[in-house]
């Protein structure tokens, strides 16, 4: 019996949706168009999403440019991020 060694840094590339497609990504970055910053919590309860990073990612992988910066914490600790649209 054969035994391949799995290598984490393989040129294996991520797979993402195609806007033109993705109902779910054309929501996120319908919320992204208005031009503010909108926290993490904010899109996942606008777009019902569990995975608003992937998401985010997904659009860049896209060609859409996004901002993300730590904004302060909440009140139980955990960091805010904040996503805006690059102009």
């Amino acid at each position: 019996m054969e035994i391949k060694q799995l290598n984490m840094f393989s040129e294996k590339k991520a797979h993402f949706a195609d806007i033109k497609n993705s109902r779910r990504l054309q929501g996120v970055l319908e919320i992204l168009q208005d031009g503010a910053e909108h926290t993490t919590f904010d899109i996942m309860l606008k777009t019902k999403s569990c995975a608003v990073h992937t998401d985010i990612y997904e659009l860049r992988k896209n060609g859409i440019k996004i901002d993300c910066r730590q904004n302060g914490k909440s009140e139980t600790g955990r960091k805010v991020f904040v996503y805006k649209i690059e102009n």
